[in-house]
C-alpha cells in the first residue's frame, strides 16, 4: 500500500518531519514521518533510551534517515527549535547543500507565546489570575453549579505544554464575562466566606475590576494575530 507513495517521491519530492516523544514505557522516542504530496507516512521510530543526544548524535540521525529516503527526494528536514536540533541540521546542510534544516513554526510560535508570558510581568499576572479562577470554578463543585446557572460554555482546560493554551483560556473568560460577575455576586457566593475566603477573594476581586478586564482585552488583541496560525 506504502509503495506507490513511495515510488513518488524522486519526482514529487519530500519533506522529512521529526519529533520527540515518550512512549508508554517511558522510552524516549525520535519519529521521523515522510511528508510528500501524495501524503504522509510514519518511516520509523527510534528508541534513544541510553543515548546522549547531543548535535553529533542527532546529525547522524537525520543523516541516515535522508540516506534511508533518498537524498536527491529529500527538500527539507522539519524539527523543533531547540539548539540540539539546529545543530544537527547544520550538519545535515554541511553534507547536503540542497537539504534544508527548516525550525517547526508551531514551536516557533509556541516560545513566542511563552516569552511574552514570562518577560512581560503585567501580562504573566493577568495569565495566573485568570488560571487561578479557570481552576476554582472547576475544582468546586458549588462554584461550578452558580456558574452553570448563568452560562454552560466550558471554561477550557490549560495544557501545560503549550503556550497558546492559556491565551485561549483568556479568551474564553472574556467571552462569558458576565456570567462570572453574576457568580461572584450571586447571594449563594456568600458560601465561600467561611470555607475559602481568600480563594475565593482572588476570585471575586478581578472579576469586578473593570482595569482587570481592559488589561485581558489588550492580551486578547496583542495575540490575535498569532493564535489563528497555530
Amino acid at each position: 500500500m506504502l509503495e506507490p507513495i513511495k515510488a513518488s517521491w524522486p519526482t514529487s519530492r519530500v519533506s522529512i518531519v521529526s519529533d520527540g516523544w515518550i512512549d508508554p514505557a517511558r522510552h524516549p522516542l525520535i519519529n521521523f514521518m515522510v511528508s510528500s504530496l501524495n501524503g504522509p507516512i510514519l518511516l520509523k521510530a527510534v528508541d534513544t533510551l541510553g543515548e546522549y543526544k547531543d548535535a553529533q548524535f542527532m546529525g547522524e540521525l537525520f543523516i541516515k534517515v535522508i540516506e534511508d529516503v533518498g537524498a536527491d527526494s529529500c527538500v527539507q528536514i522539519i524539527t523543533d527549535n531547540a539548539p540540539v536540533c539546529k545543530a544537527a541540521g547544520m550538519t545535515v546542510e554541511a553534507k547536503y547543500p540542497q537539504v534544508f534544516w527548516t525550525p517547526c513554526i508551531v514551536h516557533l510560535l509556541n516560545l513566542a507565546l511563552k516569552s511574552i508570558a514570562s518577560d512581560v510581568l503585567w501580562i504573566g499576572n493577568i495569565i495566573e489570575d485568570a488560571r487561578h479562577i479557570h481552576n476554582f470554578v472547576q475544582n468546586h463543585t458549588n462554584a461550578l453549579t452558580i456558574y452553570k446557572d448563568y452560562n454552560n460554555l466550558s471554561l477550557l482546560e490549560i495544557a501545560n505544554t503549550r503556550f497558546a493554551s492559556s491565551f485561549i483560556m483568556l479568551k474564553r473568560l472574556r467571552e462569558v464575562k458576565t456570567a462570572l460577575g453574576a457568580m461572584v455576586i450571586s447571594e449563594f457566593w456568600s458560601f465561600w466566606r467561611k470555607t475559602d475566603q481568600v480563594a475565593s477573594k482572588r476570585v471575586k476581586d478581578p472579576v469586578l475590576y473593570d482595569a482587570w478586564w481592559e488589561r485581558v482585552d489588550l492580551i486578547i488583541q496583542i495575540m490575535d494575530p498569532i493564535i489563528p496560525l497555530l
